[in-house]
């Protein structure tokens, strides 16, 4: 989103506004692998955890239950997240802090305990838009404010994920208009 208001402002000074007021949350995750698998033999998605779990993740990914042949035989992998709103200074760590964290909230999931052979951290520091009137409003602005044949897409448009954006663009290949909320 900081990308595309940069952007945005450059050519349309209207938008320069909401590079101070549209905010952004940071995520961290962790890919985990082991020679176990977090459930033992149940197999899922993922999990998502609530504020008071008492597990600091937001939730995990089962990558090998997702994605079969994602690792070698006798191998598991899993994607744990942090951050957003009820953990915003996740982002500030260390890595072996993090997967410090992600280990300690493993041994009170897992059906059986193992080392971990490798773990994968990323974080994103600008990662999620926080959806509020501000955005809402900054939409608004798109929609009314760009000439005719300029389209801005992402996560911060109307719905998170790659399915909702695909969607809007497919829409607007096909009509020639985007989505809005125009009033």
């Amino acid at each position: 989103m900081e990308s595309s208001l940069r952007l945005l402002s450059s050519s349309f000074p209207v938008f320069k506004r909401y590079q101070k007021i549209c905010k952004t949350l940071g995520i961290v995750t962790v890919t985990r692998f082991g020679n176990q698998p977090l459930l033992g033999k149940k197999t899922g998605f993922g999990i998502l955890f609530p504020p008071d779990s008492g597990i600091r993740a937001r939730g995990v990914l089962l990558n090998s239950s997702i994605f079969p042949g994602r690792v070698s035989k006798g191998h598991y992998s899993e994607t744990f997240i942090f951050g957003g709103a009820l953990d915003a200074d996740i982002v500030k760590f260390k890595e072996d802090e993090i997967v410090s964290i992600l280990e300690e909230d493993r041994k009170k999931i897992a059906a059986q305990n193992d080392e971990p052979i490798n773990h994968y951290v990323t974080i994103w520091k600008s990662a999620l838009p926080v959806y509020d009137a501000a955005l809402l409003e900054f939409n608004r602005e798109l929609d009314r404010g760009l000439p005719q044949g300029i389209f801005v897409e992402g996560n911060f448009r109307y719905g998170i994920g790659l399915s909702s954006i695909l969607e809007r663009v497919w829409n607007i290949m096909r009509n020639g208009k985007e989505f809005s909320l125009r009033s």
